[in-house]
């Protein structure tokens, strides 16, 4: 059949083969973990924005629960100066609502969620529509 010589190299092919098996297979663990594990922070990144926005609607929220009126926000400011009118902290994040006057009995608020490290902002404009009495 074969001889001694014909067996050994013979050995030494099925070594080789092996090997470069185990190296393609260990890549393409390495690649699914560092795939999985990037999979998993870009998730958590995306629900920390998502609290934030939802932080910062909350902030716009809470403004409007307030039922401020141009002539209160140009009260606790000067003329197109933003006041911090509220800053709370909420399930482990913060939101803080500036506003300031602008014309026509108009008013711009801005509102900023903050959740571990992501930050988002929503802008809202509010007109006072009664006739506020002096």
């Amino acid at each position: 059949m074969f001889g001694n010589k014909e067996m050994k190299k013979r050995k030494g092919f099925t070594l080789v083969v092996v090997l470069a098996m185990m190296s393609i297979l260990t890549a393409v663990v390495v690649m699914l973990w560092s795939s999985t594990n990037l999979s998993t922070l870009i998730a958590g990144n995306q629900r920390r924005h998502m609290q934030a926005t939802n932080l910062a609607a909350s902030g716009i929220n809470h403004f409007t629960a307030l039922n401020l009126s141009s002539r209160d926000i140009a009260s606790r400011s000067r003329e197109d100066e933003f006041v911090l009118v509220l800053d709370e902290r909420l399930g482990g994040g913060r939101y803080y609502v500036f506003a300031r006057t602008l014309a026509d009995n108009r008013f711009e608020v801005i509102s900023t969620g903050e959740k571990a490290g992501s930050v988002s902002t929503k802008t809202a404009t509010f007109e006072t529509i009664y006739n506020e009495e002096r």
